[in-house]
């Protein structure tokens, strides 16, 4: 496609789940048909990514749960 999805949201749904929802791109800039997403995330701690993204690949619903993350504290001394 020639422009990223629309309307991305992100949804906690408790403290290991998220949804994660979205429109495809505007009919003329989708360039043929568009066969599904890859949902990309990461583990952030302190505000920045750490350790290698996670790739999801999605068929075309236009949402996906996230189950079984894992939520990291900061420490604070």
């Amino acid at each position: 496609p020639g422009a990223p999805p629309r309307k991305l949201e992100v949804e906690a749904i408790n403290s290991t789940a998220i949804r994660v929802t979205w429109k495809p791109p505007i009919q003329v800039k989708q360039h043929g048909q568009i066969r599904g997403y890859q949902v990309i995330f990461s583990r952030l701690e302190n505000g920045e990514p750490r350790g290698q993204p996670n790739i999801m690949d999605v068929a075309l619903p236009e949402a996906q749960v996230i189950h079984n993350l894992i939520l990291v504290l900061p420490f604070l001394t």
